[in-house]
């Protein structure tokens, strides 16, 4: 059995981060749950116990509180982390609000309980919104700390057993710290590898910057090759022939006249070789009307059929529209080499949120890893659109086909890499 070989650039960091963050979210949503059902079983005891009805009360704020994390599972599947945080950090709050009213004495508890959504907050909100659960947590812990060292409303305390609050301070203290450390264990975990998301990201940078040169300079001695082994010999060709045909004038007019119309018509065929080799380097269909009809000019006049659907799409920067032409041009020569002669190749061009997809796919042969990770023109492709700020994903299975998928940004600046 095969796997699919897999290439991405732009996107699959950013992705791998997020799912990383689902399941710690994950983890601290089915923890927090288990903790409130045995917290309100717990103290749902103690009731029965002390035959206190405000113990029931914390009883029930913990299990309600354990219902509601139960449906922040719903949005954290389809991949919400901010609903589903919001969700744990009130939660937390409000049963930290009624343990501090009804029992005083756990006060310490529910103070350090109070700050556990700021210090998660930086893994799955943003800057702003860790900002404000901050202010939240402070303003939580005050009313808290205010709970229970200024009023004894419920009298629960005095109903506990003798050592009870100490019992409970003892034990409670740790685990609150506990969940405190490994909610920050997490936000520097997940910085780290941040960190060293971007140094990989960095050294690919450089890696594409020499590979562009290298490119850039390859592509310009071609360009001086062809213009010299053919306008050039042509042209002085053309300038042997045109001193031919003047002396010819003087002695035989008529074979200067047959001299002449072979020069004519080594200027159309000069003309057709200047023509080819500047719509190589840079087709004036797409200056002129952008990336679409380029593509489709270009799939017009593939030697085999390709089958597009290209919408109407918004005038991107030069550069992103050079690389998602050239980039697109390249997927599908590498289809036409090699996907094998009955292979269907397809070309979709659509208009996306802050910019433009393509995707060309054939059901050929496919390829292996090694042939994804380390080809010259994956390689090229993966330049082009990770200097252009795009995204680009390559799929291929052997005997399934190859699919190469990019997402080109609307705007473009010079020297700046894609960011999350």
């Amino acid at each position: 059995m095969t796997h699919p070989a897999v290439a991405v650039v732009g996107t699959r960091s950013a992705e791998d981060r997020r799912d990383r963050r689902v399941e710690i979210l994950r983890r601290f949503i089915v923890v927090d749950i288990a903790a409130c059902f045995l917290a309100g079983t717990g103290v749902m005891t103690l009731a029965l116990i002390v035959g206190s009805a405000w113990a029931v009360v914390v009883a029930i704020a913990a299990f309600i509180g354990a219902g509601t994390l139960a449906l922040a599972l719903i949005p954290l599947r389809r991949g919400s982390l901010s609903t589903p945080f919001w969700i744990i950090a009130g939660v937390n709050w409000g049963v930290s609000l009624v343990c501090a009213f009804v029992a005083p004495v756990a006060w310490p508890i529910c103070v350090a309980a109070a700050f556990v959504p700021a210090a998660a907050a930086g893994l799955f909100t943003s800057a702003r919104r860790a900002r404000e659960v901050a202010i939240v947590s402070v303003g939580t812990a005050t009313v808290i700390a205010a709970l229970g060292v200024l009023q004894d409303v419920t009298e629960f305390s005095s109903q506990l057993p003798r050592y009870a609050p100490e019992i409970t301070l003892i034990i409670g203290m740790p685990l609150v710290a506990l969940v405190l450390v490994v909610a920050a264990q997490a936000n520097t975990n997940e910085l780290q590898s941040m960190v060293t998301d971007m140094q990989i990201v960095n050294d690919e940078l450089e890696a594409s910057r020499v590979r562009v040169v290298v490119a850039t300079d390859a592509a310009r001695r071609k360009i001086e090759r062809d213009l010299h082994d053919g306008a050039q010999q042509r042209l002085v060709g053309m300038a042997l022939q045109l001193s031919t045909a003047r002396e010819q004038l003087r002695t035989d007019p008529e074979r200067a006249v047959n001299t002449l119309a072979s020069v004519r018509d080594q200027v159309r065929n000069t003309q057709a070789d200047l023509r080819s080799l500047v719509r190589g380097v840079y087709p004036p269909v797409l200056t002129e009307h952008g990336l679409g009809p380029a593509l489709q000019a270009l799939c017009d006049s593939q030697t085999r059929p390709v089958r597009t659907r290209i919408d109407a799409t918004p005038r991107l920067p030069p550069e992103v529209e050079a690389a998602g032409y050239f980039c697109a041009l390249e997927a599908m020569q590498n289809a036409a080499k090699h996907a094998g002669p009955d292979a269907v190749i397809d070309l979709d061009l659509v208009e996306v949120a802050g910019g433009i997809t393509f995707e060309v796919r054939d059901d050929g042969r496919g390829f292996t890893d090694e042939a994804v990770s380390g080809g010259h023109g994956f390689t090229n492709m993966v330049d082009r659109i990770g200097a252009a700020g795009g995204d680009l994903e390559i799929l291929s299975e052997i005997g399934v086909g190859t699919t190469v998928r990019a997402t080109l940004p609307s705007t473009w600046a010079s020297g700046s890499a894609h960011r999350e």
